[in-house]
């Protein structure tokens, strides 16, 4: 299901660069920005900067 950034919330799961990843947190910047941080099925935890009109896709 598309949607964009800006749609983001804790507990989604997203296809991002190939990978899926699910968002543990979300936090809003400035000039449209914002972070994510997101884990993926490893355990890894990474922030993730996005425009808030950038489009994603989410899993169900």
């Amino acid at each position: 299901m598309p949607i964009t950034a800006d749609q983001l919330r804790a507990g989604m799961h997203l296809a991002f660069e190939n990978v899926y990843v699910r968002v543990e947190d979300v936090a809003h910047g400035t000039h449209g920005m914002l972070t994510a941080r997101v884990r993926d099925a490893w355990g890894h935890l990474a922030p993730v900067r996005f425009h808030g009109a950038e489009c994603l896709t989410v899993s169900a």
